[in-house]
């Protein structure tokens, strides 16, 4: 397992309901949450020198990490990430949904 690949992975396979505000928090220094945090940091950063939106929020509110241990875990987050995409149509929190709370059924 290549952690920098994996985070690559999870950083840019980030869907609409997954996108979105870094939550401002004291952590140790060269603690994994002050590693996290500088991660989180230098891609908003980016996103939003590519977007041209200058300190956009990025990150989802109330968003926790979770540090994988093992390839099962991997794997369950792999295929999460895969498919996540093929069920934004029936997503609560997709606007256009059928299930979204503010949608009349006609």
């Amino acid at each position: 397992m290549r952690w920098g690949a994996a985070c690559c992975a999870l950083t840019t396979a980030c869907t609409a309901s997954t996108m979105p505000a870094t939550p401002r928090t004291n952590v140790a220094p060269q603690s994994l949450g002050a590693i996290v945090r500088s991660f989180k940091s230098a891609v908003a950063r980016r996103i939003n020198e590519l977007r041209g939106t200058l300190g956009a929020p990025v990150w989802q509110r109330n968003y926790y990490e979770r540090i994988i241990r093992n390839d099962r875990e991997w794997n369950a987050v792999r295929e999460y990430i895969q498919n996540n995409p093929a069920n934004w149509a029936q997503d609560a929190e997709n606007p256009d949904a059928p299930t979204h709370p503010t949608r009349r059924s006609s």
